[in-house]
């Protein structure tokens, strides 16, 4: 359900970094939606639903899909927080506060992107200047929403009288969280401007950020003075430096906590691989820091089960020769304790030799390795990729250890090659640092 909002008390706090907007493609002024799915009076709306139920702790993501808008929305900030209300119709009902303010992204998007995505946990305050409710689960008969409002992009409030037409939706789900994660080695940073951790990343470590597996994140340590609310500056959830390019338009923001104290703090930000590289696809890499805040180290994170962005040789396995076909036999019982001492993640690389024609074809099994079964109940296949050009024809395939054991969950492993496929090498790696 949706419906525009009615009374609800909200403090920008500017620093903090509301993002700026413009349509997928920017309309001609004047231009207005024919039919839109929502209208932004004065600015606002919110999105009411009931599902997911928004428990303490938990992580949720918000996504705006804008797919045409009218042409004075343009150049909007955009922010939000997720809240609820026992009665969504009573006006005079305080909102009470699920995960505070905080903005989207990309913070500010250029034409043709069409999606914003919030992250919030249950229970964050985030860049809001209210406090959220200390156990933030939604109670029973609770209608819980996420309140949306854009402003000027001089940060001023729409007039009531301001209406926006959207093509679009909302949608609220349970982000997918990651319990177990393995650290692929920190860069190095630079000391721009005198300032500790400030600067552009060489080519090699924006590459190796950039060539992280999906659900990869950066981790980078901060240390800033805090000042008290109300002080105009560095407050909590104030930002204090981005990551990405060296503008707001393409950059990801580093905000200090909305939980943090007066004082000096030195805090850990978690910024995913993706929403830089959503904001920022191609160049260096910068680390951008003000305020008096500095970095002291910058660590890359990828989800343990994802696949490494590098690898260590661990040797090779000496090949059979059963029935005269190289490469055909079972592994010796030195390379399966071999295999056995590997790291979660690693994979044998496999070098296949075969004629191209007819039969065998482009996506043709050629080979096996696992056990001996003809139905693949026991091994996994190995095939001829497509497109490869008939004659002579030598390829490798990877394959994870975790995939044959799955199959073969004790047996020593057996390359098993037929017809005129032979195999020349077989060799183990380890995920890499």
């Amino acid at each position: 359900m949706k419906k525009f909002l009615s009374v609800f008390p909200v403090l920008l706090i500017l620093c903090a970094g509301i993002i700026m907007m413009s349509c997928p493609s920017d309309p001609k002024p004047g231009y207005k939606v024919d039919n839109p799915d929502m209208e932004f009076k004065g600015g606002k709306f919110q999105y009411d639903f009931d599902t997911p139920k928004i428990e303490h702790g938990k992580e949720y993501e918000v996504i705006l899909t804008v797919e045409d808008c009218d042409a004075d929305f343009v150049g909007s900030q955009l922010g939000g927080k997720i809240c609820y209300k026992m009665d969504l119709d009573d006006d005079t009902e305080e909102a009470k506060i699920l995960s505070g303010w905080t903005n989207p992204i990309p913070r500010q998007h250029s034409k043709n992107v069409t999606t914003y995505t919030w992250t919030f946990k249950a229970g964050e305050k985030n860049s809001d200047s209210l406090e959220p409710e200390t156990d933030a689960t939604t109670p029973n008969g609770g209608k819980q929403f996420f309140h949306f409002e854009a402003q000027t992009s001089a940060y001023k409030p729409y007039s009531s009288k301001v209406n926006f037409g959207i093509k679009g939706g909302f949608e609220v789900k349970v982000k997918e969280t990651i319990d177990d994660w393995t650290s692929e080695g920190t860069v190095t940073l630079g000391n721009a401007d005198s300032t500790a951790g400030k600067g552009t990343l060489s080519p090699t470590d924006s590459e190796k950020i950039r060539n992280l597996p999906a659900g990869s994140k950066i981790v980078i340590t901060v240390t800033v003075t805090v000042n008290a609310a109300g002080s105009s500056s560095n407050e909590p959830g104030w930002g204090v430096g981005s990551v990405g390019g060296w503008n707001t338009t393409d950059s990801v923001s580093i905000n200090i906590p909305g939980t943090a104290s007066a004082g000096e703090l030195t805090f850990d930000c978690e910024i995913e691989v993706s929403a830089i590289k959503t904001v920022f696809p191609t160049g260096d890499i910068s680390i951008n820091l003000y305020n008096g805040a500095t970095a002291s180290k910058l660590e890359l994170f990828r989800p343990t089960n994802a696949a490494p962005t590098t690898w260590v040789s661990a040797g090779t396995v000496t090949l059979g020769n059963a029935e005269g076909v190289a490469g055909k036999g079972t592994f010796s019982d030195a390379d399966m304790t071999k295999i056995s001492g590997l790291p979660a993640n690693s994979k044998i690389a496999i070098t296949v030799h075969t004629t191209v024609s007819a039969d065998p074809a482009p996506g043709w099994g050629v080979a096996t390795i696992g056990g001996w079964s003809s139905d693949g109940s026991d091994n996994v296949s190995i095939t001829i990729p497509s497109g490869a050009p008939n004659g002579d024809y030598t390829f490798t395939v990877d394959i994870k250890i975790s995939d044959i054991r799955a199959k073969l969950p004790t047996d020593a492993f057996s390359i098993n090659c037929w017809g005129v496929t032979t195999v020349t090498k077989a060799e183990l790696f380890k995920p890499g640092t």
